[in-house]
């Protein structure tokens, strides 16, 4: 029998696997970002695990496996994401941008492919045999108090940024460690569903998606400035410089919303409610 953790180990690989090969299949711009979130899921899951064991597992074999599709896929979510906030500024704006983009994609998308067809899921299955036997040694009472100190531990490293907000390589380390909160949140409750965790859920997901703007946001600019300055010509496209300026001012703006959501966040109570789902009956 299966317990909790395995179960959740489980969903995540079936999700994963759906979405590589509806990836291989279709190259839908939904499919690729899932690819991306479930690989994610599934480290995050590797983590908890080599620290739910001791270190006895090691999850880096299964990280460079994952990474090189992991990133050719990246490549490709930074195009499509490109495309859409183009789209936002203006169907018709910046037409060569939009061409250069578009054959960017084809690029992108010939070498994800390749990566696909490359990915072993053999050995994929080798490196999680003694993994599922060590999860299944485990009970979800041990797992729901190790995740939940993991939680608080990230919480932790999220408060420690802040104050450092301008600096964006803090901002995004930040979006990791409320991902990482996120899908620790789901491994919570899918080992015991609670109004509590729900919650967590919920105000979790609003501040994440807040970051996840402003970061292609912030990735979008810094494209934009790359391709203006690639050429003398495209230097004196008023349109280009009105479109960066209209991304920058939304990207500082967002900024300083991260700062007060984050501020509402970091404050509200935590302690009690995970105390409350780790007091939980079925845990005894």
């Amino acid at each position: 029998m299966q317990n909790g953790l395995r179960k959740h180990y489980s969903v995540q690989i079936w999700w994963f696997k759906t979405y590589f090969d509806h990836t291989m299949e279709s190259q839908g711009v939904e499919d690729v970002h899932q690819l991306r979130v479930f690989i994610k899921r599934i480290r995050t899951v590797l983590s908890l695990s080599e620290i739910f064991s001791g270190e006895v597992f090691n999850k880096k074999p299964h990280y460079e496996l994952f990474s090189p599709l992991f990133r050719k896929a990246g490549f490709l979510r930074e195009i499509h994401v490109n495309e859409a906030l183009l789209y936002e500024a203006g169907p018709g704006f910046l037409p060569l941008y939009r061409d250069y983009l578009c054959e960017s994609k084809d690029s992108a998308m010939a070498d994800l492919l390749t990566e696909g067809a490359n990915f072993n899921f053999s050995a994929f299955e080798v490196l999680n045999k003694p993994l599922l036997e060590r999860m299944n040694t485990l009970s979800d009472g041990q797992v729901a108090k190790q995740s939940a100190a993991y939680l608080t531990g990230k919480l932790n490293k999220v408060g420690a940024l802040l104050n450092l907000l301008n600096d964006n390589q803090k901002v995004h380390k930040m979006r990791i460690h409320l991902q990482n909160v996120r899908a620790a949140l789901r491994l919570m409750h899918d080992l015991n569903p609670s109004v509590e965790i729900e919650k967590l859920q919920s105000d979790t997901e609003l501040l994440t998606d807040l970051i996840g703007r402003w970061h292609d946001v912030a990735v979008f600019v810094g494209a934009l400035n790359h391709y203006a300055t690639s050429s003398d010509r495209k230097k004196g496209d008023d349109q280009l410089e009105n479109v960066i300026d209209q991304f920058s001012r939304e990207k500082e703006s967002t900024r300083v919303e991260i700062g007060n959501t984050l501020k509402t966040y970091l404050t509200e109570e935590k302690e009690i409610p995970l105390r409350a789902w780790l007091d939980s009956p079925y845990f005894i």
